[in-house]
């Protein structure tokens, strides 16, 4: 009796973190729409002329509306131009934004191909770590554990931009390997740390419900 207990309270633990898992994917998109909206306010200053830097502007400026919108295709194609014809800041960006598209309408070949391409050839480190992050969300349920902890030990020291990101996918991979000591180490990190995003912080202290423990003070 006691066995079928354990069995049915694993597959509820099971659950609760299949639930957890699949928010974390609007919450990654919504750092790289967040880091594409900050920075497309301040690059490529160097390169053109005002009038061409306005004029991609607003054309950047429309195609992430046509995405915000559904349109999708319509905002593709925009990007695809952007992509071609504008300095390498716009270009950089144009190509984040388009594998988001891809990824979110299930074709995640291509925004793999994207994001490798972006990760070797990005605009700068920052850029090139958040390709690697991105690469990460999508190969999570696929790719080689030991792969996947060395793309995520590239980005979880403290100073970089997404230290955070990395250290939560870090706990999320201890717990699809199922080592439960890890599991709380890396979310009792997170929780106690003011600095985490909220987000981060909500997300580990339910995952150390899951693992039955109290948040460490």
């Amino acid at each position: 009796m006691d066995d079928i207990f354990k069995e049915v309270d694993e597959e509820l633990r099971e659950e609760r973190l299949t639930k957890i898992w699949k928010r974390i994917g609007p919450y990654v998109i919504g750092i790289l729409s967040g880091a594409i909206i900050i920075t497309s306010a301040v690059i490529g200053y160097r390169e053109y002329d005002e009038t061409q830097r306005q004029n991609w502007g607003v054309q950047f400026a429309e195609a992430m509306n046509l995405s915000e919108e559904g349109n999708w295709q319509e905002s593709l194609d925009l990007f695809d131009t952007l992509t071609e014809k504008t300095n390498l800041g716009y270009k950089t960006l144009s190509l984040f934004q388009a594998a988001s598209l891809y990824a979110k309408n299930g074709n995640k070949e291509k925004a793999l191909e994207i994001y490798q391409s972006l990760e070797n050839k990005a605009l700068d480190e920052n850029f090139r770590d958040l390709a690697t992050l991105m690469l990460i969300y999508l190969q999570f349920d696929n790719a080689d554990p030991e792969i996947l902890e060395k793309r995520i030990e590239k980005l979880a020291s403290k100073g970089n931009p997404w230290y955070y990101n990395a250290v939560e996918l870090k706990g999320f991979l201890f717990a699809k390997q199922k080592n439960k000591e890890k599991q709380i180490e890396i979310f009792n990190i997170l929780s106690k740390d003011n600095k985490a995003p909220e987000g981060v912080r909500t997300r580990a202290n339910d995952m150390l419900a899951i693992l039955g423990e109290e948040p460490q003070k």
